[in-house]
């Protein structure tokens, strides 16, 4: 059984359908997501609490955006 990561519904209907719009947005979430990951590691590992929330509250809403 493999587990679903993500629902692409919530993505297909904010781009009405539009298959291109997905892929540009998928593509530009996977080149964004990288760095930010590099931020919260590094926040994480300097004990940089008050950035790393800062951090992650910014990927929050990319990530919903995604499903």
């Amino acid at each position: 059984m493999n587990p679903t990561w993500t629902d692409l519904e919530h993505l297909r209907i904010r781009c009405h359908g539009d298959t291109e719009r997905m892929k540009r947005y998928i593509m530009m979430f996977l080149q964004g997501t990288p760095s930010l990951f590099e931020a919260l590691r590094s926040q994480l590992d300097l004990g940089d609490l008050e950035g790393l929330s800062r951090t992650a509250h910014g990927l929050k809403p990319q990530a919903e955006y995604m499903g």
